[in-house]
């Protein structure tokens, strides 16, 4: 009892207009259920959930995708297939060849087999093959090498006499500069998802494809879908990500890869102090000048948050965070349309002293700590100048004998001092 492997290796080749029926195998506890989870099959064919493909092609071409077998021990891993339906025209008669050789695209360092990609429909054993222009492309034997972008003809041949020949069938190969990929932006939360595709360097790359992607870590980035290349980020870290162009394994295939990486923003630490009156500077990990991420508090009463600017006015990726009042407050930063958070501790003003006993005529100062207020942003009031008064900068004088309130509302907290004047 056992969850199902796919056994079907390959498939066969079908003809436009003509029945095509096969079914698939897997080992595993039957009953198993068939499903098609990417890429496409010939117009015309279907799959059912017994694995059997049937029906008729209405379009010529290469049709991959990928499929998977089901059972109540669980799932295969995805299997990918290809079908590749030729046209309707007849096939040559006895003695005779078609002269019209299948076209192919490639890309520079890729190497194809001549006999299964263009000439298939050579009936005649072929002795040479020979290319129009060798500064695009190379043969040795029956592979062709691209060696640049360019179009050229090669000509299928057989040997009729001692270094006599002749031509049974020609093909064009269109060659595109050898595809660079390359990840100019890092994946910045879990679940983000991107098409690898999207990363080529190279024009007209896409014009041919990728059949293949794979991750080399699919813990921190999985390829979801083979086929396309989707790409889904789950953790911090790095990942080597590879296209194959051709079949992966085959001689021939070109195989270019490029690292990605998964850096989720985060704050150093769940929770800041600041001072009333103070600036706190804050830059969070896994940010980048480039992401310009936009800052808020949820009470502005509290403390408020603005971007850090360079020498020359440029967003650092920093906050700076200004202590208003005495409270709590979250800092949210958004990244990519991601928001976090941290809390944000505004710390009370303390008065100097609590009481004072001065005489008449007499003076003492008073000042606020665990702040940054200057002088001139506190006010100070007295709850009866007929018995003590204070200045600006909190300097208090006893007018007569009794008892005073000196006290200021500076940071969202008043702070108090009993004066008793002798």
């Amino acid at each position: 009892m056992s969850s199902p492997v796919i056994t079907t290796s390959s498939l066969p080749n079908g003809r436009v207009g003509e029945n095509y029926t096969v079914s698939l195998t897997a080992s595993g506890t039957t009953p198993i259920t068939w499903s098609r989870i990417s890429g496409s099959l010939p117009d015309g064919l279907s799959l059912d959930t017994d694995g059997t493909i049937c029906g008729v092609p209405t379009a010529a071409g290469t049709y991959t995708f990928s499929v998977q077998a089901k059972n109540s021990y669980g799932s295969s891993p995805v299997k990918q297939l290809s079908i590749s339906v030729n046209s309707s025209k007849p096939e040559p008669s006895p003695g005779d060849e078609d002269p019209n050789g299948i076209d192919t695209i490639i890309v520079t360092g890729q190497r194809i087999d001549l006999k299964k990609v263009c000439f298939s429909n050579v009936k005649k054993t072929i002795d040479r093959y020979v290319v129009g222009d060798r500064k695009f492309a190379s043969v040795s034997k029956a592979m062709l090498s691209g060696s640049k972008a360019g179009t050229v003809t090669v000509t299928a041949q057989v040997k009729i006499d001692r270094n006599i020949y002749e031509d049974v069938a020609r093909c064009q190969v269109t060659i595109l500069n050898r595809p660079k990929l390359k990840f100019s932006k890092q994946l910045t939360y879990v679940g983000q998802t991107v098409s690898a595709s999207d990363y080529f360097t190279t024009p007209d790359t896409n014009i041919l494809g990728a059949t293949y992607w794979e991750s080399s870590n699919p813990a921190v980035v999985e390829v979801t879908d083979p086929i396309s290349g989707t790409l889904l980020a789950n953790k911090n870290g790095t990942a080597n990500i590879s296209a194959y162009f051709g079949e992966k394994g085959k001689t021939g295939t070109l195989k270019v890869s490029a690292t990605i990486s998964v850096k989720i923003p985060s704050f150093q630490k769940n929770e800041y102090s600041v001072q009333t009156g103070a600036d706190l500077i804050l830059a969070m990990k896994n940010v980048t000048k480039a992401q310009n991420p936009t800052w808020a508090t949820e009470n502005g009463s509290v403390a408020t948050a603005t971007a850090h600017l360079d020498s020359k006015g440029n967003p650092t990726g920093k906050v700076i965070i200004k202590g208003i009042n005495y409270g709590d407050t979250a800092l949210i930063a958004t990244i990519d349309g991601q928001k976090y958070r941290c809390m944000i501790h505004v710390t009370a003003p303390k008065i100097s002293k609590t009481s004072l006993s001065i005489k008449t005529g007499r003076t003492a100062t008073l000042s606020l700590q665990k702040t940054r207020f200057k002088k001139d942003q506190i006010t100070w009031r007295s709850s009866d100048e007929t018995v003590a008064t204070v200045d600006a900068n909190g300097k208090v004088t006893g007018v007569k004998p009794g008892m005073a309130v000196i006290y200021t509302n500076t940071g969202g907290v008043r702070n108090e001092c009993v004066i008793t004047v002798k």
